[in-house]
């Protein structure tokens, strides 16, 4: 069981590095934004333990933080009890009497590389490993994550607590109503960058028949990513630029408006270690064609379809199922809700918290 806050005798200082979410609109900076601005519980202060001077040169301040001094010496100074990686990383050092937790997100440089840039695989294959040795806890966002992670490091086994995502939109579900498309859609969220399958989905969409593609309109909405993927030329290529909108950047109200008119998420991903655009389509009654590999089936329950995402026959045969018949359209949009409901920030949030407090009774293990 996990340590009630009301037994706590004073506020808990989480420590963590703010560069996490600095300027990022990611997934990850979401989850740390969302974990770190929470008032759902006042016995929780966060702390910014970065050096303003290391995170004002890029590269010292993305590549050698970890192992400077000065974060040791910021979470002394700053009384830290517990230091929190938001996102894979740990510091090298450890600091006397100060628990630390790592939130691990996927093991893509671990079970997918070829679909990450070889700088990022390589700085994740070296840190990695130190930041789940040095962790008292280790939060997973997926049982999928936590099961690759004890796979691969077996060490990790007791460490670990699953602590899945939830929806950012659950709470503005109604703030915009209006489509800012004027057809009917299918939808797309995520970087523009191979393990989101780009190729194979547009191609899938391609093969449907002419009376679907001038009937339901295909958006894509995410910025353009590692891998050189040109989606300007790739349409033109397959001969879908009047049928492919591509939108680069949306606000969250955009967004949100986006998701609430879609007709279904397609998110025939390769890998995803969650996978939130899926419960984000969701939480506004909209089913999900996504891939029947890593988190993707735990996350989509039984509130859409599941595709091989390496066969582009399986996306097409799925899309054009639910694209010719509103039948089974309107039975996943209620199971999507439903299956949406199951999760919340709140509960991640606390659960969250908790693992801050348990780990208190572990400080400098």
């Amino acid at each position: 069981m996990f340590a009630s806050f009301s037994n706590s005798p004073k506020k808990i200082r989480v420590g963590y590095h703010w560069r996490n979410t600095d300027g990022r609109t990611d997934g990850i900076a979401r989850y740390v934004n969302n974990i770190t601005q929470s008032t759902n519980n006042s016995n929780v202060e966060f702390v910014n333990c970065a050096s303003s001077k290391l995170c004002s040169i890029p590269f010292v301040g993305r590549f050698f933080f970890m192992l400077s001094l000065l974060l040791g010496s910021n979470i002394r100074k700053k009384e830290i009890d517990v230091y929190w990686g938001g996102a894979h990383k740990l510091p090298f050092l450890r600091v006397k009497n100060v628990s630390y937790i790592v939130t691990i997100h996927d093991l893509v440089w671990k079970v997918c590389p070829q679909t990450m840039p070889l700088m990022r695989r390589l700085t994740e294959r070296f840190f990695f490993p130190i930041a789940i040795r040095n962790a008292d806890k280790i939060i997973t966002v997926s049982q999928s994550t936590a099961n690759d992670l004890v796979k691969h490091f077996p060490f990790c086994a007791d460490k670990v607590k699953v602590v899945p995502l939830a929806s950012t939109f659950q709470e503005s579900i109604n703030d915009q109503t209006h489509s800012i498309i004027d057809t009917q859609y299918i939808l797309f969220v995520g970087t523009i960058e191979p393990r989101k399958n780009i190729h194979n989905m547009l191609r899938a969409y391609g093969s449907l028949p002419m009376e679907l593609k001038q009937k339901y309109k295909f958006i894509l909405v995410g910025n353009t990513g590692w891998g050189n993927i040109k989606i300007d030329e790739l349409l033109v290529n397959l001969n879908l630029t009047s049928f492919v909108e591509w939108k680069s950047f949306v606000n969250d109200q955009e967004l949100s408006a986006l998701y609430q008119n879609a007709y279904c998420l397609l998110f025939p991903s390769f890998y995803e270690g969650f996978g939130l655009p899926i419960l984000e389509a969701q939480s506004f009654g909209v089913p999900a064609i996504t891939s029947n590999i890593s988190s993707m089936p735990e996350v989509v329950g039984d509130g859409g379809l599941l595709v091989d995402p390496y066969s582009i026959e399986s996306i097409s045969s799925e899309l054009e199922h639910l694209l010719s018949s509103t039948e089974p359209r309107d039975s996943l949009s209620q199971k999507a809700m439903i299956n949406a409901q199951r999760f919340s920030w709140k509960k991640t949030v606390n659960t969250t918290y908790d693992v801050f407090s348990e780990s208190m009774n572990i400080r400098g293990g």
